[in-house]
């Protein structure tokens, strides 16, 4: 039997959304699954541990600041025990989930030992054009981000086969990986059989927003304060708040004349579909000086059939343009406002059979499986 080995530094965030669709999808073309991740809970700052067929854990060094030197040596140590145990179990495929950006490197390495062995690299996320801090930061710490970014680019042509998470990412590396396998793969949401009810309130009693996920450092408290406030100016408006995160009370206590009404973290798909339910539009609104171009909130919303207010540039702003299922800001109020007196409860309506669709056409299990299928083909 074959053997892939998938590489996931963070477990506990990147299953749910992508390895266990890559796991699902070769376990049904007869492989033997193995799955190796960090022991470390990157975004909670402690010991991961969860039991589950084919999942295997090597240890790393702890950390308590996101910038810190322990966190490079914690990653580098996944890294190098990561390519230790592929040495060991010897695997067909290695299937490595990055960042950390370590791991390409360490994949050079195993590749010029073993040249029979395919190796995939994934690129979740892009570090450290992703670093939420601003334009004069990174000037300043520029030496350091170019020896980050280096052991990306310089190491990742040893790959027989690339995934990209959006199009914007494949863009910005399109150019090193000319001639590897490449397929853009989204993020996905598997609905387990429930099909979106994709209803909204009658707008006569105003507006109301939702937003789902952790108000964390990529979280834009005051252009998201700034919209809710200045539409209250001009209609009733009411926030549904599902999530949490440090910002979370310094944000709402920054809205004025809106409804809050706050869900707390709710991860009961029915419970956050009768919340969906209650809305017209969704808040796709980050920092913009994230390098993103499609995240699992935006997916989130799609499969909740609903429109969206956003500013992530790339992919969802191509999505919003070419589908008309939602609004992109750009941090012009006359225009939001403007847009916003141009709907009535059948243009909302349309706008969430649209959004639903587009979770359809680009989300959906099946949709990720035969794009993974079309870049197997290509490497094996």
């Amino acid at each position: 039997m074959n053997k892939i080995l998938i590489l996931s530094a963070f477990d506990n965030y990147s299953y749910a959304v992508r390895i266990k669709y890559v796991e699902k999808y070769f376990e049904n073309i007869g492989y033997d699954v193995s799955i190796l991740s960090a022991d470390f809970d990157h975004r909670n700052k402690r010991k991961y541990q969860v039991e589950r067929k084919n999942l295997n854990y090597v240890h790393v060094r702890h950390y308590k600041k996101n910038l810190s030197i322990a966190r490079i040596l914690s990653h580098r140590e996944f890294a190098q025990k990561a390519f230790k145990y592929a040495e060991k179990v010897r695997p067909d495929i290695i299937y490595v989930s990055t960042p950390p950006n370590f791991l390409f490197r360490y994949a050079n390495m195993y590749k010029k030992k073993h040249k029979t062995s395919k190796i995939i690299f994934e690129i979740g996320d892009m570090w450290p054009e992703t670093l939420p801090v601003s334009d004069n930061i990174k000037k300043l710490i520029s030496p350091c981000l170019n020896i980050w970014r280096m052991l990306r680019n310089k190491y990742m042509r040893c790959a027989d086969g690339m995934v990209f998470e959006c199009e914007l990412f494949y863009k910005h590396l399109r150019d090193i990986v000319a001639g590897i396998p490449s397929e853009i793969i989204y993020l996905t949401k598997d609905l387990n059989g429930k099909e979106t009810k994709v209803s909204a309130p009658s707008l006569k009693n105003g507006l109301s927003f939702c937003y789902v996920g952790s108000l964390n450092n990529i979280f834009d408290e005051n252009l998201t304060s700034k919209f809710l406030n200045q539409i209250a100016l001009k209609y009733p408006v009411t926030f549904h708040l599902i999530g949490g995160g440090e910002k979370k009370n310094q944000f709402l206590k920054m809205l004025k004349n809106v409804k809050i009404i706050d869900h707390g973290i709710v991860y009961d798909e029915t419970e956050k579909a009768e919340i969906y339910s209650q809305c017209h539009m969704a808040l796709n609104l980050m920092k913009t000086n994230v390098f993103v171009g499609l995240t699992m909130k935006s997916i989130e919303y799609f499969a909740a059939g609903l429109p969206v207010i956003n500013n992530i540039p790339e992919d969802t702003k191509n999505i919003v343009e070419k589908n008309g299922c939602g609004f992109n800001y750009t941090g012009d109020m006359d225009d939001v406002i403007a847009w916003l007196e141009t709907l009535n409860d059948r243009k909302i309506d349309d706008m969430k059979n649209e959004s639903y669709k587009i979770y359809e056409e680009n989300f959906k299990v099946q949709v990720f499986d035969n794009k993974l299928k079309k870049l197997l083909e290509n490497v094996i």
